[in-house]
């Protein structure tokens, strides 16, 4: 299913990425006064899409693939990180003081 096709059949069952994706278009709608969204079919030589299917490709075959994180679910996970962090942090000085 192409990108248009999933964003036309939107529901709350949609995978991550596409409401990430129709997310961010609506915030370009928000922002600008016109936005085109273009089909370009795949290897028509156009090399930024020629690039991403190289992408895509190697991606297929990487030993490590991973399913789409959002910026939402990066940013807790990365606040968990730096609180942990600060916590070890903490305690090691409180040990070493005592």
């Amino acid at each position: 299913m192409s990108n248009l096709t999933a964003l036309k059949n939107l529901n709350f069952h949609s995978p991550k990425c596409s409401l990430f994706l129709a997310k961010i278009i609506a915030d370009a709608l928000n922002k600008c006064k016109y936005l085109e969204l273009v089909y370009s079919p795949t290897h028509v030589g156009i090399r930024e899409n020629e690039w991403a299917d190289s992408v895509a490709r190697d991606a297929l075959v990487s030993p490590r693939i991973y399913d789409f994180v959002s910026p939402e679910d990066t940013i807790s996970a990365c606040s968990k990180i730096i609180r942990l962090a600060q916590t070890e942090e903490l305690g090691r000085r409180t040990w070493t003081a005592n």
